[in-house]
């Protein structure tokens, strides 16, 4: 006598069920849990390496990540700060998905050095793409209300005598990133040691599918 097994019905959905979950997940879907909201960006109007006044508004509708740097820094921004923002940049770059809604903004916090022209001569030093990426520079107190007050991530400086007995100003910058999204609210504000370029660009990419 032939024996027949009833294959069950249900099977083929849960099958369905199971790779559907799978790619929503693969996808940042049911299971990808949003960046936390913290604070509003602070509204500031800056000069940029070309001379041009730039204001929060210009980089409405698009995400935006922000670090803090001075050119006559010796290790932290050469090392590691602008090195993973230019990793950034090209990451960026190659993925049509972020083209147009991505903006790179580096602000100086010592504007009694950094001019316009050192601003772009230092990006031009990390194949700065001005479209993508802008310096940002305003006055002493500016910066210090912004990191301190806006962006809150603080701000310290220190002067320090060496050998030559010439006086040496030093900066002791934030070392952090400010992830900015369409919106215009901060959803993250990562130490720069805690974030690899492409941790950052998923991050930017969850911003963006946000908005679509």
């Amino acid at each position: 006598m032939e024996h027949r097994t009833e294959k069950s019905p249900v099977l083929p959905w849960i099958t369905v069920l199971v790779i559907s979950l799978g790619l929503l997940t693969a996808c940042g879907g049911v299971n990808a849990t949003p960046l936390p909201v913290y604070w509003n960006a602070p509204a500031f109007t800056l000069t940029d390496q070309d001379g041009q006044r730039v204001s929060t508004s210009d980089f409405a509708g698009r995400v935006w990540l922000v670090n803090f740097i001075y050119t006559a820094c010796p290790d932290e921004c050469p090392l590691e700060l602008m090195p993973k923002m230019r990793k950034v940049q090209e990451l960026v770059k190659a993925d049509a998905r972020l083209a147009g809604k991505v903006q790179l903004v580096s602000i100086s916090v010592d504007p009694d050095t950094d001019t316009p022209s050192v601003l772009k001569a230092y990006g031009k030093a990390f194949d700065a793409d001005p479209t993508l990426w802008r310096f940002l520079v305003g006055t002493e107190q500016e910066t210090a209300d912004l990191l301190e007050n806006g962006f809150k991530v603080g701000l310290t400086q220190g002067h320090s005598d060496e050998a030559s007995s010439e006086e040496h100003s030093e900066i002791n910058h934030p070392l952090r990133f400010v992830l900015v999204d369409a919106a215009g609210r901060i959803r993250g504000i990562p130490p720069s040691s805690d974030m690899t370029a492409e941790q950052f660009v998923e991050d930017m990419r969850r911003l963006v599918g946000e908005e679509n």
